[in-house]
């Protein structure tokens, strides 16, 4: 394989990961923004609390999943751990030549710009990444989800016969082993094909808060609407 069909690879990777943690960061956002809709309202310290219940458990289960799933470095899977070792393995792929050469048709300065940022980043005048970069991101991986990790091999993946040797996982924890995955996508997404990113967090373009200005249950709405006019 030549170092372009490396590199072609491994951003066809990245677009992959890249989609699958961005649609884990949403769900996380959704997650906390509900969170703040049950606090504001309350109504919610009166009701049984299993609906909410369930939102909690499937956040939970959904997320800690898919940060074990870019955890894991399987040969035939696209992960952040397996796009780090290859980039490990194969430096050369993540290169100052190639970073360089998106900012074709810029003018000079913008090009120094880009040069320092890749100094930044690789070391001043590194021809590529250094192996040393990925091995402490993939140090940062492994100690970021393996509280994660533990739980889903022994309570989601299947229900181990051993109890958990470590707490479960709060949500907090969740969400930044989730952001500790984004940042790593935001570099190479930077430095394989661009565009500079603060969170791939997408925007919401509409009032997706509009399910809860309506009533979820218009047959028991009309029959609690009945008994308070008979009193």
């Amino acid at each position: 394989m030549t170092e372009t069909e490396r590199r072609n690879r491994l951003i066809g990777w990245l677009d992959v990961v890249y989609i699958d943690v961005q649609h884990l960061l949403l769900n996380d956002h959704l997650f906390w923004e509900f969170q703040n809709v049950v606090k504001q309202n309350d109504q919610f310290l009166s009701a049984s609390g299993l609906f909410t219940q369930f939102i909690a458990e499937a956040y939970a289960h959904s997320a800690a999943v898919g940060i074990r799933r870019h955890a894991k470095a399987d040969k035939d899977s696209i992960s952040i751990m397996h796009f780090l070792e290859e980039v490990r393995d194969h430096p050369q792929t993540v290169s100052r030549e190639h970073y360089i050469s998106l900012y074709q048709g810029k003018e000079a300065w913008h090009i120094e710009i880009g040069q320092h940022d890749f100094d930044r980043v690789a070391g001043e005048g590194s021809p590529h990444v250094p192996p040393r970069l990925a091995d402490e991101q993939i140090h940062d991986v492994k100690r970021a989800v393996e509280v994660v990790e533990h739980y889903v091999d022994r309570r989601i993946a299947h229900y181990d016969r051993r109890d958990l040797a470590r707490p479960l996982p709060k949500y907090s924890e969740l969400t930044d082993a989730l952001k500790a995955l984004e940042m790593i996508v935001i570099l190479y997404w930077r430095l394989l094909k661009g565009p500079s990113m603060t969170t791939i967090v997408p925007i919401i373009m509409y009032d997706w808060k509009d399910i809860f200005r309506f009533a979820w249950d218009p047959k028991n709405t009309a029959r609690q609407s009945t008994v308070e006019a008979t009193q």
